[in-house]
């Protein structure tokens, strides 16, 4: 439809739903290129509304990968077009990005300030009041009104259950609940809700479920966190979801301290920080630089000895450097730090599918079954070759 179809009266919502299948199929990195050239192609019609439409689809694209400044900016150019003084509903899918995002940046008072726009009563009957209710939840969330929240998110999912709208990709509002749940110390309804998000999403989208396993993480034993979050850090990966993939990251790098692996905690905590700072998560920055005591001038993690259940393990192990040759390590080096395929190949220049190989024969090599299972040293390696 999006390749063959040019933009007319005929064609403007066959054109909108093709772009949301994409965005909600879990593929907004396919979504945004047509978002944008459709953008441009109304602006030269000189057809407002439709640019509106195709700005608000874009800030949910923002959302959904993380990038939250340019979320808000999309959002901005959708409200300023159609700033709801007519009474339409249009309002809410705007609003709930903008909200969204700026909550997630930390700036509260922006957020609160969208939130006393007045809207109209109609959004509440209208699948955009299904987003908004959500991002006024989320807001709660952030400014520990829990149990606000947590009513917000429940009139949100019951709503989408009555509507038969009550799909994880569309409105996650399980794993929301969860969050304000696990936040009240019900780690047992967390779970339960979790658990049936990951059931009815099922091998669907991919960013759902790496949120639901890190979730569920939280909620469950220690004993099985670290594999959790390690699943969760590769699914949401694949997701394209910088946001999501620096918070369970963090969570990773917490739970690895906890049980003593200091050198690997350190390397995921400073990729977490570092992607949160590129997402314009600031919040999340502070939360991780004072959690795990990065400096805040320069969060590099200290390459260190991991301590293990018989001491001191050393920092190199003398046959490592025999094992892998120098590409390898360089490959597997950033996959400790926390870098996802995609962003090893572009920092190495080399394909995705080369940097795929590597970690294979690393893997081989090592006789490790993942990327949660290489050792810290290949860093102080990857140093000695630089």
């Amino acid at each position: 439809m999006l390749e063959v179809s040019p933009l007319t009266d005929a064609t403007f919502e066959p054109i909108v739903n093709s772009v949301n299948a994409l965005v909600y199929a879990g593929r907004p990195d396919k979504a945004a290129p047509w978002c944008d050239s459709l953008m441009e192609e109304a602006e030269r019609r000189r057809a407002p509304g439709w640019r509106a439409i195709f700005a608000s689809i874009r800030a949910e694209i923002g959302l959904r990968q993380g990038n939250l400044v340019e979320s808000a900016a999309y959002a901005t150019i959708a409200l300023d077009i159609v700033p709801g003084s007519d009474g339409s509903v249009f309002i809410g899918g705007p609003l709930a990005s903008q909200i969204l995002a700026y909550t997630a940046m930390g700036k509260y008072d922006a957020a609160a300030r969208q939130l006393s726009r007045p809207v109209p009563e109609a959004l509440f009957k209208s699948i955009y009041g299904l987003g908004y209710t959500r991002a006024r939840g989320r807001y709660y969330l952030a400014t520990n009104r829990i149990n606000a929240a947590l009513g917000e998110f429940l009139m949100a999912g019951r709503l989408a259950q009555l509507w038969e709208l009550d799909q994880p990709a569309l409105l996650p509002w399980r794993s929301d609940a969860a969050e304000a749940w696990l936040e009240l110390g019900d780690r047992e309804k967390a779970a339960n809700l979790v658990s049936e998000q990951l059931a009815r999403n099922g091998a669907g989208d991919s960013r759902v479920r790496g949120v639901s396993l890190r979730l569920l993480a939280a909620a469950g034993d220690i004993e099985n966190r670290s594999r959790l979050l390690g699943q969760a850090v590769e699914e949401l990966q694949c997701s394209g979801d910088r946001l999501e993939l620096a918070r369970a990251l963090d969570d990773l790098g917490r739970t690895l301290r906890g049980s003593g692996e200091l050198g690997r905690a350190d390397a995921i905590t400073g990729r977490a920080w570092r992607m949160a700072k590129e997402c314009g998560a600031e919040e999340l920055c502070d939360r991780i630089r004072l959690d795990s005591g990065l400096e805040a001038r320069d969060p590099r993690p200290v390459v260190r000895p991991v301590s293990g259940p018989l001491g001191p393990k050393p920092a190199v192990p003398p046959t490592l450097g025999t094992k892998l040759s120098e590409s390898e390590a360089r490959v597997a080096a950033l996959a400790v730090d926390g870098y996802t395929n995609r962003e090893i190949a572009a920092s190495l220049f080399i394909t995705i599918s080369t940097v795929e190989q590597h970690l294979t024969r690393v893997y081989r090599k090592l006789n490790i079954r993942s990327r949660q299972q290489l050792p810290t040293a290949l860093r102080a390696q990857v140093d000695e070759i630089a």
